[in-house]
């Protein structure tokens, strides 16, 4: 007999669907916005993107390379 631990009922922490992606900056230099990357990440099942945003301290509230 297989016992059943209290565990199992415990709250979840994070998402209840394992997501893989990928981080590349690349796509920022793209005239397409990075239209192909994001095909390219959809072809493999990836689910997520993660990029860098550059930051500066004089502007904070700006978001560099928003477009």
């Amino acid at each position: 007999m297989v016992g059943v631990s209290s565990a199992s009922n415990a709250t979840r922490l994070g998402p209840t669907e394992f997501v893989v992606g990928a981080t590349e900056d690349q796509p920022l230099g793209f005239d397409d916005g990075g239209a192909v990357f994001y095909d390219q990440m959809a072809s493999h099942r990836l689910g997520a993107a993660r990029m860098s945003v550059d930051y500066e301290p004089s502007e904070p509230t700006t978001v560099q390379q928003q477009a």
